[in-house]
Parts: structure tokens; C-alpha cells; sequence
């Protein structure tokens, strides 16, 4: 089947936007662009700028928007998912009896599913069963530096080789580098959890814990996203790499929202007066409730995660809980090295 479009972005706000100048303005390709916000649309399509998600960016004439997901569903090839993550499963089901078994999705967007803690294609699968072409795109990229065309490495995973090369042709340009995996599980887990380990990271700042205080959190924060991966049957070096370790070296600083939702916290914010200074959307408080019920559920080690969700939630002061962490009892410092003590 022929396709107007060969990629479509599912999500206008700040990443779907960069997303779609990337593959428009850098790869030049003609790309669809669906928003659920008519006035920032309308802004695109006259001003060819996205003033209220993305300002500041001009925008590709190759990029048409439309505010209606179902038209990039029949028009476009490959499409990317870059919405918010509480809005996975609906739009999945509304898509399912559209999608075609010769296109492509890409999860862009980094989360789990609340009611259980899936995986985003997991929850993709469960409203299409037998569509299998389906990718995630995860790494150290800021939405801003994207869209101004800085230069970017990523990690796309696939179960499919030819699905890893399909949407790597389309990200060919000499602006962003993608390194290949099939452990949709690891890449996915690191997307996620690292939001989480930022705001322990923007804590840690504000209660001014110090340099070393923090790397030694930022450290142990990956060794719990190396087990939760494990956990769900991913690989643990995956998160060695660049949607584990060289997100979180991204996200653990002020340029990350996260960090910055963090660090309010721990100059004394409440979380809701923090939400506010933050203003927009902070992924990392969902996700340590989330990863809080599951890592309890599953037996799981996360003692950087459950310090986070208790500040978040004000179920302890931050600068005790953080200090908790110093006194907890002695642990070899990986799981398989638990034979020394």
C-alpha cells in the first residue's frame, strides 16, 4: 500500500514537535503532524512555529499538521508516538482498526502504565494483538536542542531487523545517530526510571547534599533500574547505554524538568507548589508511584525510587529520607556478588 506521508508524529507538544522538525528540517522528509491542541495547529500551519509547546523554533514547510490521529493512522508509513503516556491505551485502541500490518510504530514517549506498570508496547499489543512492527526511540535528547538541529545520539529497539531498518533510513542525517537493540524491555525501563533518579538528583542539590552525595545516588539509582529491567526480563547492560546512563547524565541537571521538580523539594516546596514552578508536565512523580507498588510487589531493591515517591507524596521530610539512605545496612554493591557477605 502507497502512503502520502512516510512518517507521521503523533503529539505536537515540545518532543513530537522536535520530532517532527528533525525528520522534516533535518532528514527532508514531509511528515504529518497531529495535535490535540487546535490554537498551537493553527500556529504551525500560518506561522510555521509551535509557540505554546515549543517556542522559539522554526518549523520545516514540510511538516503539515492535522487534528485528527486517525489521518496520520491511514496516511502515513511509519508513525511516531509522542503523547503523553496516560493516553497510550486510548489511542492505541482508536488507531487498531486503522493500522495496517505494513506499518511502523514508534514509542517516543517515556512511562508506564499506571493500573499495572506495563511497558508501553506491551500496552500497545494488548489493544493490537497481531500488529508487530513496533520500535521505541529513547536517549539523551532535549525536545530544544532537537528542534534547533544539534547533533544527537539515540537507542531504537526492535524485535525486528527490518523494522530497525526502516526507521533508521528515515533518521538518516548526519544530525542524529541511532544504535540499535532488540531489548525493547531495557531501553524502555531506562526511559522511564530515569525521570524518577533525576528528581533524587535535583533533591540531593536542593537539601545541597554535595557532588558526592549525588553521584553516589545517581549511581545507585541505575543499579535499580538494572533490576527492575532484570525483573521484567530485560537485559542489564542495555541500561549501561544511551536510554539508561546517558539519559540520566542528561536528565540530572538544571536544563531537565525532573531535576528541577526535584531540587524545589528539597529547598523546602511542597510537591504541588513545585508542579507549579515547574509548569509543564514532570513524568518522574507518576513514575516512582508506579515503580513504588511494583517494585514492592515484586520484591525489588529500590531504596533511591521509594525515597523519591516519599517526598513527592510528603510521607517524610526530604532531608531525613535522604539521610535514610546513608543508614540503611551494608549490601554487596551488585546483586551477583551476593555470595561475599
Amino acid at each position: 500500500m502507497s502512503y502520502k506521508y512516510p512518517v507521521g508524529v503523533l503529539g505536537a507538544g515540545a518532543w513530537g514537535t522536535a520530532l517532527a522538525e528533525h525528520l522534516a528540517g533535518a532528514c527532508g522528509h514531509n511528515v504529518l503532524l497531529w495535535s490535540y491542541d487546535k490554537k498551537a495547529a493553527a500556529d504551525i500551519k500560518k506561522k510555521r512555529k509551535n509557540s505554546i509547546f515549543l517556542p522559539g523554533y522554526p518549523l520545516s514547510e514540510k511538516i503539515d499538521v492535522t487534528t485528527t490521529p486517525e489521518d496520520v493512522a491511514k496516511n502515513c508509513k511509519v508513525i511516531l508516538y509522542a503523547s503523553p503516556v496516560p493516553h497510550c491505551a486510548e489511542m492505541a485502541a482508536m488507531l487498531a482498526p486503522i493500522l495496517k500490518e505494513d506499518q511502523t510504530v514508534v514509542i517516543s514517549s517515556k512511562g508506564f502504565r499506571e493500573s499495572d506498570g506495563a511497558i508501553l508496547t506491551d500496552v500497545w499489543q494488548d489493544m493490537m494483538p497481531h500488529f508487530h512492527n513496533l520500535a521505541v526511540l529513547s536517549g539523551p535528547t532535549f525536545a530544544h536542542e532537537v528542534a534547533g538541529h544539534k547533533p544527537a545520539l539515540a537507542t531504537l529497539a526492535a524485535s525486528r531487523k527490518e523494522v530497525l531498518k526502516e526507521v533508521d533510513k528515515l533518521f538518516n542525517s548526519s544530525l542524529m545517530r541511532l544504535y540499535f537493540t532488540h531489548d525493547l524491555i531495557g531501553v524502555q525501563v531506562g526511559a522511564a526510571m530515569k525521570n524518577v533518579i533525576a528528581i533524587g538528583a535535583g533533591i540531593s542539590d536542593g537539601l545541597g547534599m554535595g557532588e558526592n552525595f549525588k553521584a553516589g545516588v545517581l549511581c545507585r539509582g541505575i543499579v535499580e533500574m538494572m533490576r527492575y529491567s532484570h525483573s521484567l526480563g530485560g537485559e542489564r547492560l542495555t541500561l549501561s547505554g544511551l536510554s539508561g546512563v546517558g539519559d540520566l547524565m542528561l536528565s540530572s541537571h538544571e536544563g531537565s524538568r525532573n531535576y528541577r521538580f526535584g531540587r524545589y523539594l528539597g529547598e523546602g516546596m511542597t510537591a504541588k507548589e513545585a508542579f507549579e514552578k515547574v509548569g509543564s508536565t514532570v513524568e518522574g512523580a507518576n513514575t516512582a508511584a508506579i515503580l513504588t507498588v511494583q517494585g514492592a510487589s515484586k520484591g525489588i531493591d529500590m531504596g533511591v525510587v521509594m525515597a523519591v515517591n516519599g517526598v513527592i507524596h510528603g510521607d517524610i521530610d526530604a532531608s531525613r529520607t535522604f539521610r535514610l539512605l546513608l543508614e540503611r545496612p551494608r549490601v554487596v554493591e551488585f546483586d551477583i556478588d551476593e555470595d561475599l557477605i
